[in-house]
């Protein structure tokens, strides 16, 4: 379940990065006062950083099964 909303998390950034590159227009600091973006940048990258982990975990559980497998 954290998985999920670390992943919902980690799209809603996406997005926003999608809006300052192309755009040049940060969602985040347009609706939000400057601690509270400053918050959501926080968690979006505590989201990645979730995200990265289990990344690794999977692909050395995916590695580990195929190599027993040969």
């Amino acid at each position: 379940m954290i998985t999920i909303i670390a992943l919902i998390i980690a799209a809603i950034g996406c997005i926003n990065w999608f809006l300052v590159g192309a755009f040049n227009f940060n969602l985040v600091s347009y609706l939000l006062p400057m601690w509270a973006s400053t918050a959501v940048y926080i968690v979006v990258g505590v989201a990645g950083l979730w995200l990265i982990v289990h990344l690794i975990k999977d692909a050395s559980k995916m590695t580990g099964s195929q190599a027993h497998a040969n």
